[in-house]
């Protein structure tokens, strides 16, 4: 492991936080090796690898340390398994602390990370979360209540990059009035459509940033065409009910027609409204 996690891992102990987010190639071992240093007995800034707690962790069987990813036969984290996480995380630690561990925590579904955002608003005092995955799946409201650690390179980063692609490459479609190629992106059963509904929250967010006066955050955000701020919170708007339809399993093809024929009437009436003004009176 570089030195980079060496020090976030140091520093754990005076971030002040409950929650910390990691992301990019190694983000597993860098969780469970700050899992062991947040629940070493000593308390320092690197598991001894001698104390009760963590043999305990390397042997697999610390009460303390709770995991949590998606199933083999679910595409996301559901609601219900994540309550039954909260509940546990306000049960007393066995020792002095509990690390709650969320893997491919992007694949939690916009209701199950919503239940989370409330523990991690209030969270119990001897409580730590530790979330890997892709920041673009994640709500802004968690991402916001993390510390971050990002790792380069890796598969995910390079399906990050892919899904911000497709996704402004779609958006720009729809304003050069070219709807059904752009549903056609969004129905492609080459690309995860979730995930790819994900990556445009992200690029929308950004743009918005930007139409604000703040620098947009995303490379290529400025071309997927000159909407107004108006239009863009409503394309964000029916962005996220896009992957909501897409969680609860309806037709991603059915879905992506409604999104992109949507779009288009925004962006549609978008034109006209610039014109409008912009004709003399």
């Amino acid at each position: 492991m570089d030195n980079a996690v060496d020090r976030w891992i140091a520093s754990l102990p005076s971030q002040g936080m409950h929650a910390f987010l990691i992301t990019g190639a190694g983000r597993e071992e860098a969780a469970k090796r700050a899992a062991a240093a947040m629940l070493c007995e000593r308390r320092g800034e690197e598991a001894c690898g001698q104390c009760m707690p963590c043999r305990l962790i390397a042997s697999g069987n610390h009460p303390d340390f709770l995991r949590l990813r998606r199933s083999e036969k679910d595409k996301f984290i559901k609601i219900d398994a994540v309550r039954a996480l909260i509940g546990d995380c306000h049960i007393a630690p066995h020792f002095f602390r509990k690390v709650v561990w969320i893997e491919e925590a992007h694949t939690m579904n916009e209701a199950a990370q919503n239940a989370l955002l409330r523990t991690l608003e209030e969270p119990p005092d001897e409580v730590r979360f530790l979330l890997t995955g892709a920041e673009a799946g994640l709500l802004p409201t968690i991402r916001s209540r993390c510390a971050v650690l990002r790792l380069g390179g890796g598969a995910e980063a390079t399906a990050d990059a892919e899904a911000v692609a497709l996704a402004v490459g779609a958006l720009r479609l729809i304003a050069q009035g070219k709807a059904v190629e752009a549903a056609a992106i969004y129905a492609d059963k080459k690309h995860d459509t979730s995930a790819l509904f994900a990556a445009q929250t992200v690029v929308l967010r950004d743009r918005i940033a930007g139409t604000l006066g703040r620098p947009p955050l995303g490379e290529g955000v400025g071309a997927i065409g000159d909407w107004s701020i108006g239009s863009l919170s409503i394309a964000l708007e029916l962005t996220l009910e896009a992957r909501r339809r897409i969680e609860r399993n309806f037709s991603a093809a059915l879905t992506a027609d409604w999104f992109a024929v949507s779009m288009a009437r925004i962006w549609q009436r978008d034109q006209a409204q610039m014109l409008a003004r912009l004709s003399p009176q």
